[in-house]
């Protein structure tokens, strides 16, 4: 019986070290949401709904069905933004960029803006991110911004690609791969000072860190850190891995920073307690690329995949 018990008691330590270095993932397949290939943004409804930039339009995940909402001229989606204020779900694709609001029915119509363009300002690329700021809206696309006020759209065009934007204390930042990481003032776009390291370096995520610093996640070179007077190296103990696998997406909640990559997975990096989670097709994700990724108000993972979408439980 006493060996019995021992035994037992092996199997359960093994047990909780294989859930403590690989997460819980629970797999959404096309074959589940009816849905198209890549999932491209995420984001989290009040009411909990999920939200997906997908490739066949905007993806509703109410806790049970999946739903498909086409954008205007039945492009991918690739950016989406929820509004706490008019409860609107904004979105942008290939030239074209607007708002889903529910009908008397309760379905999500689609609603253009880029419709109101002047013929000249209609050509641009895809919209990858939206943000909203002092109650105006903007949208990112590859060298140019629109910038939506009080029913009036403004077109901001850049000199440099711009390969990703964020809103982060009050300041919509834009980095771009020649000119680097700029602010934008109202009117212009504005250099960061002491950031020169980041030139001819692509930028995939700018997040918040403690103490109104600033992570610059690049593709191949790894993370900085803007401390409020330069940009420096960030070095963790997964330098390694990051200058080997390519960082496509990042999220950052609390201490926890989550890593997109393209060929290997998900990593999770806890920046009070060191520790590290990584996920891959071996261990539970559908596949490898990670094209999208965020946090919910769980604390855990939504991933967009280049195929399906998965939940990772690490909370």
């Amino acid at each position: 019986m006493k060996r019995n018990i021992t035994l037992l008691l092996t199997v359960f330590i093994l047990i909780f070290e294989l859930v403590a270095s690989h997460p819980f993932v629970r797999n959404f397949s096309r074959d589940i949401s009816k849905a198209g290939t890549q999932n491209w943004d995420i984001v989290q409804h009040e009411n909990d709904w999920m939200y997906f930039a997908n490739n066949k339009g905007l993806l509703e995940f109410d806790g049970s069905h999946w739903t498909v909402y086409p954008i205007q001229n039945q492009t991918p989606v690739r950016s989406v933004f929820f509004d706490e204020e008019s409860k609107r779900i904004y979105a942008g694709g290939y030239r074209e960029f607007g708002f889903y609001a529910r009908n008397r029915n309760g379905v999500l119509i689609y609603n253009s803006l880029s419709d109101k363009l002047k013929k000249n300002d209609k050509v641009f690329a895809e919209i990858w991110k939206v943000h909203k700021l002092h109650g105006v809206f903007f949208f990112q696309s590859d060298y140019c911004i629109f910038k939506l006020e009080n029913n009036n759209i403004q077109k901001i065009t850049s000199n440099d690609k711009i390969n990703y934007s964020a809103v982060i204390d009050n300041r919509l930042i834009v980095s771009g791969y020649k000119n680097g990481i700029s602010y934008f003032d109202g009117k212009n776009l504005i250099p960061f000072p002491n950031a020169e390291v980041l030139k001819n370096k692509k930028v995939c995520a700018i997040l918040p860190y403690v103490n109104g610093q600033l992570f610059f996640v690049t593709d191949f070179f790894g993370i900085y850190l803007y401390n409020g007077k330069k940009v420096v190296k960030f070095k963790t103990d997964i330098d390694d891995f990051l200058d080997k696998n390519q960082v496509f997406c990042a999220a950052i909640k609390n201490n926890q920073l989550a890593l997109g990559t393209v060929q290997d997975g998900l990593i999770v990096k806890n920046l009070i307690d060191n520790s590290t989670i990584h996920s891959d097709i071996n261990t539970g994700l559908q596949n490898n690329t990670v094209l999208s990724i965020s946090f919910d108000r769980l604390n855990n993972l939504w991933l967009g995949l280049d195929k399906g979408i998965d939940y990772v439980i690490i909370n």
